[in-house]
């Protein structure tokens, strides 16, 4: 035991105000004439004993200074051996007894002293740090120095002190630090008056509207100096330093920005060395990284890995996916305590590896995320016999932590992936995701490899089966120009009423030439054979009548009425002059919209069967295109069948919008029909990503000429009669030559026989187009 002073002061600490404190034994010696009445063992008479030993000690004024303390240490260890179990060792305890109010140990177990000490000065050890900030630390101390005058003096006490802290004491060696919980035992302190206490009620300490104690109002009512404090404090210190390291896991986890995982790898190291007291121990975090679901490895996220650094240096990525693969197949904790030794006992790649790395000790522990394996932890060290069982064991209240982090270092890596995909890309389907996964890893490699801009792979997709349809609106334009001319007429008969009005008010020779101007154009709109210029009405309407209209409306109230009729009326989402267009408009929309969720539902269902790439296009219809084959789904076998089945639910699903569209001709209020467009391609095409256009487009000479027939044919004539081939009600079927049109024949039969199809088939010949010529057609009912 040790009678040494250490005072906090000396290693920098902020410490609250000094305060009159001086030690007595008073309160020990209530304690113990308490313990005396109220004990029948064997301890009542090692109570007494002691007690009478205090009794004959000559205490000057009955108390001492922390200095004086060497001339009472027979009393101090009685002190000790009465307030702590009789197992305790003093090498090992770390208790001690400090002043009453002031940062002072007085007297201390060896163990203790050790740990505070600096065996030079033989004063405290200046890089003792709290763990917190100064403020918070002076106001926890401040705290409870208040608190103990409202025990004693007042019937509220405003703190709800912890008897506890955290002390941090680093170790300049290791660079390692270790933190102690501090539990403070203030029974043995009596607080006395000097003289009168103010009066005092908890509203006098609070600023209004706050409810945190105000310490400055609290100093300037309460004064320390009105008080002195006489005793001494019972300090025991506790080791949480695993503790602590976890919760700094958790905190790093907590805090960190997305931006910086290699820093949060790096922090977390440190805490798992302060969590096994062991700087010589090294950590390396690999999460279970995949593209396609097959193991990549990305050396910023596998940070500190002895093998992923031997990967990337020398042993080769390959080798090491394939150890990492066959670990992940059977994961369990693997412990190698000398790997000299092992050598010669298991002839493994990864031994020879880490030997020549001068690694003596390696472990593997399997790090599981909600019952799923979301990395490995890497432990290794250089030194011998420096991890053990003992080391492992530490390891496991962190792991679940570890967890969390590898889990998120996943999402963030399938997130940077998915982000490249759509901003070099677009949003991706299922079916030729797999990819764009390979060409945004590979993007990403070139990244991390030092390219500044790596070269973006080509996406392409080789000898695929094509598939088009488009459903038309039937005379969208027609119906457009119609709905056009409707409302220019109603538009400008209103603003001749109303410019008439406003003539036989204001009587001007500009609004009677205005009104001859609209009369014309009036005119020119009614007329059905005229061509009706929108872009030059819309300017005579914003440069001619709207500024004449809004002066007379603004500097004339009287004529305001007389105008607003007409600014009501050209409102494009209320007014009459909108109206045909509003029709129009939400008549397409209803249409288009049952059409595309028909598709898409139906779409799902397509890749159940055999994956394929599917794109919807939104004109004054819908058309889409579905491209299938081999090289789209690698990982399964392509048969024609697949092909067969796509083609049969192309011409089913023709029919079925037929259908559908005729039905909604009674709940739109426009009645509009639709066409429906099958173009028929036997042959294979290549397909590529068009990075400019984020759509898939054909590639070669021969697959182009396939791109312009189906842009060109949704307008062809039949050869004979020419009248357009798609016609409402039925579904027309371009092709080259009969071959290619047989088995589309015997899925007319098909359906035929189940009454969806009319029985007439027409087999039509097709004018040429421009650059095309030989087209064929067939043409059939839907019932």
């Amino acid at each position: 035991m040790r009678t040494t002073l250490l005072d906090i002061r000396d290693a920098g600490a902020v410490v609250p105000e000094m305060v009159d404190s001086v030690i007595s034994f008073d309160r020990f010696t209530s304690f113990l004439e308490k313990k005396i009445a109220g004990e029948t063992s064997l301890k009542k008479e090692f109570y007494e004993s002691v007690l009478k030993q205090f009794k004959a000690a000559k205490i000057p004024q009955g108390s001492f200074t922390p200095e004086q303390a060497p001339l009472y240490k027979d009393l101090l260890e009685l002190v000790f051996a009465t307030l702590t179990p009789a197992l305790t060792d003093h090498q090992q305890s770390l208790w001690a007894l400090a002043m009453a109010a002031a940062p002072v140990i007085f007297y201390a177990t060896d163990a203790l002293g050790e740990l505070m000490t600096d065996e030079t000065t033989g004063k405290i050890k200046c890089n003792i740090v709290n763990a917190g900030s100064s403020e918070e630390v002076q106001k926890e101390k401040g705290n409870f120095v208040y608190s103990l005058i409202f025990d004693s003096f007042y019937s509220f006490n405003p703190f709800h002190t912890k008897e506890e802290m955290i002390q941090a004491f680093p170790n300049p060696q290791t660079g390692l630090v270790k933190y102690y919980r501090v539990n403070v035992e203030s029974s043995f302190i009596k607080v006395l008056a000097k003289g009168p206490v103010p009066e005092l009620k908890p509203s006098d300490l609070h600023e209004e509207g706050e409810e945190a104690v105000n310490m400055e109002t609290l100093r300037s009512k309460l004064p320390l100096s009105l008080f002195r404090f006489e005793g001494f404090a019972v300090l025991t210190l506790t080791d949480v330093t695993s503790n602590y390291a976890v919760e700094h896991i958790k905190n790093i986890i907590i805090n960190r920005a997305a931006a910086e995982m290699d820093r949060c790898f790096s922090d977390v190291i440190h805490s798992l060395k302060t969590l096994v007291e062991n700087p010589q121990v090294e950590f390396g975090l690999m999460p279970v990284l995949r593209v396609n679901d097959k193991l990549v490895f990305d050396g910023s996220l596998c940070s500190n890995s002895i093998l992923v650094s031997n990967a990337e240096s020398g042993m080769g990525g390959q080798a090491y996916i394939q150890l990492l693969e066959q670990y992940l197949q059977n994961p369990r904790s693997y412990f190698v305590r000398s790997v000299a030794s092992s050598i010669r006992d298991e002839k493994k790649e990864h031994l020879q590896i880490l030997k020549q790395q001068g690694i003596e000790a390696y472990a593997l522990l399997p790090v599981y995320y909600n019952s799923r394996i979301a990395g490995v932890l890497e432990i290794y060290s250089r030194e011998k016999e420096s991890i053990s069982e003992n080391t492992l064991e530490k390891l496991k209240t962190a792991v679940p932590l570890l967890a969390q982090l590898m889990q998120q270092s996943i999402d963030e890596f399938n997130s940077g992936i998915n982000s490249i995909i759509r901003d070099k890309f677009t949003a991706m389907q299922p079916a030729v995701q797999w990819k764009f996964n390979e060409v945004a890893w590979h993007y990403l490699q070139g990244i991390q490899s030092g390219k500044k801009t790596p070269e973006l792979e080509p996406v392409y997709f080789k000898n695929v089966y094509p598939i088009y349809g488009a459903i038309d609106i039937r005379n969208s334009t027609i119906e457009r120009n119609k709905a056009l001319r409707a409302d220019f007429i109603n538009h400008f008969e209103l603003l001749i009423h109303v410019l008439e009005r406003l003539n036989d008010t204001l009587k001007l020779n500009m609004i009677d030439q205005l009104i001859f101007k609209c009369k014309r154009w009036l005119n020119i709109v009614i007329d059905v054979l005229a061509e009706i210029d929108e872009q030059k009405i819309e300017e005579f309407l914003q440069h001619d009548v709207v500024p004449l209209l809004l002066h007379f409306k603004d500097t004339n109230p009287d004529i305001s009425p007389l105008i607003t009729p007409y600014f009501d009326a050209v409102d494009e989402e209320r007014g009459i002059a909108h109206i045909n267009r509003r029709q129009l408009e939400t008549s397409m929309q209803t249409i288009n919209f049952a059409i595309s969720n028909y598709l898409d539902l139906f779409k799902d269902e397509l890749q159940q069967t055999y994956p394929c790439y599917y794109e919807k296009f939104r004109t004054d219809g819908i058309e889409y295109d579905i491209y299938i084959g081999q090289s789209i789904a690698p990982a399964k076998a392509f048969n024609y069948a697949y092909l067969k089945n796509i083609r049969l639910w192309q011409l089913t699903s023709m029919a079925a919008i037929a259908k559908m569209t005729r039905s909604l001709v009674d709940q739109i209020p426009k009645p509009l029909q639709t066409t429906q467009l099958i173009f028929i391609h036997a042959n294979t095409i290549d397909i590529s990503f068009r990075n400019d256009e984020k759509r898939f487009d054909v590639e070669g000479t021969y697959n182009i000429r396939y791109q312009v027939i189906k842009k060109r044919i949704d307008k062809v004539h039949v050869k004979s009669s020419g009248e357009r081939l798609t016609q409402p009600d039925k579904i027309a079927l371009v092709y080259f030559n009969r071959k290619e049109a047989k088995e589309y024949i015997e899925y007319i039969h098909y359906l035929q026989e189940k009454g969806i199809l009319e029985q007439e088939i027409e087999e039509l010949e097709l004018e040429e187009l421009q650059g095309v010529s030989g087209l064929k057609a067939i043409r059939v009912g839907v019932k």
